[in-house]
């Protein structure tokens, strides 16, 4: 089922009034040492990045990208800290290397070059945790672990017909596995004043579901080419009361186009989606001398589901 936009509405005023609060508190710069938290204890022994934590098999497992850039490429390793009741065990470079080409300005020089995120992982519930992984620029390899990533299994290597990148694997409320993927798509869209559409290439999500992370439905659009909400990406998933509820970020707006924020659910695991709607439509509930929605670009989403609730963070 689609997200209640009043839910967005009260929870990111909220959350808008408790970090002004601790901004304007004088104690908010005076927290004492470790009064929350333990002191941070390195993990990676190599170029750490991009670290996801999961709790499966009764177990929190943190796994992280490994990068050794080489100029404009570089390869790429998984690694974990496996935390269960008798410590923590580490898998270090369990999976790898991947070869990637780095993003960023080369014109500026190698410092302003950076890995992109290869890999996802998610846990469904019962133990069971899938890694994917892009291992070239046309296939992702997926592996799955019951042990809380004391061990993996290899289970297949997906192959494309045009290049993938960013893949983000979920678990399913029906059971079973979403992954989504970030390509090339067409789309179509009609101009003011002119006798037909005209169509484009653009980056959107694609995505495929399986029952049991060997076999893969074809891969499909995600969005529809003739919406209009071009580009999109980065989503995110979770799922309640027997939905799946994604996020994602697109680029939307009239004059000033800006990043927004569209859901879409499915309850029918993957084989129909709602329509997207849009839940980044509020007045800023800080800048109140600028109503326009439009006027503040919304990123880089998470949803997750904390009790019987679904919850959206992000950038704004």
């Amino acid at each position: 089922m689609p997200l209640s936009i009043r839910h967005f509405h009260r929870s990111v005023m909220i959350l808008g009034a408790l970090a002004l609060a601790l901004l304007l508190s004088p104690r908010a710069t005076a927290a004492p040492a470790d009064f929350y938290w333990e002191a941070p204890t390195r993990l990676s022994r190599g170029a750490g990045a991009y670290p996801q934590a999961i709790k499966s098999a009764g177990r929190v497992v943190a796994i992280w990208q490994e990068n050794v850039p080489a100029g404009s490429t570089g390869a790429a390793w998984l690694s974990l800290a496996s935390y269960g009741p008798e410590g923590v065990v580490r898998r270090d470079r369990f999976a790898g290397p991947f070869r990637y080409e780095a993003i960023g300005d080369s014109a500026k020089g190698e410092q302003n070059l950076s890995a992109p995120v290869l890999f996802s992982a998610d846990d469904d519930g019962n133990g069971k945790m899938l890694v994917s992984v892009s291992s070239g620029e046309q296939s992702i390899a997926v592996y799955e672990s019951g042990d809380g990533g004391l061990s993996f299994l290899p289970l297949t290597t997906l192959t494309f017909e045009a290049p993938v990148v960013a893949p983000r694997v979920y678990s399913k409320a029906s059971g079973g596995w979403y992954m989504f993927v970030t390509r090339s798509q067409v789309f179509t869209r009609a101009q003011p004043g002119a006798a037909a559409p005209i169509t484009y290439e653009s980056l959107s999500i694609f995505y495929t579901h399986s029952e049991d992370g060997k076999s893969w439905t074809p891969l499909a659009p995600f969005v529809s080419g003739d919406i209009g909400l071009d580009p999109n990406f980065l989503p995110s998933a979770a799922s309640t009361n027997g939905a799946d509820v994604v996020v994602f970020q697109t680029l939307s707006g009239g004059d000033r186009p800006s990043f927004q924020l569209f859901s879409m659910a499915s309850k029918d695991g993957g084989a129909t989606w709602s329509t997207p709607r849009r839940f980044t439509d509020f007045p800023d509930p800080v800048f109140r001398d600028r109503l326009n929605p439009n006027d503040f670009d919304n990123q880089r989403p998470n949803i997750a589901r904390i009790g019987n609730a679904l919850w959206v963070t992000w950038e704004r």
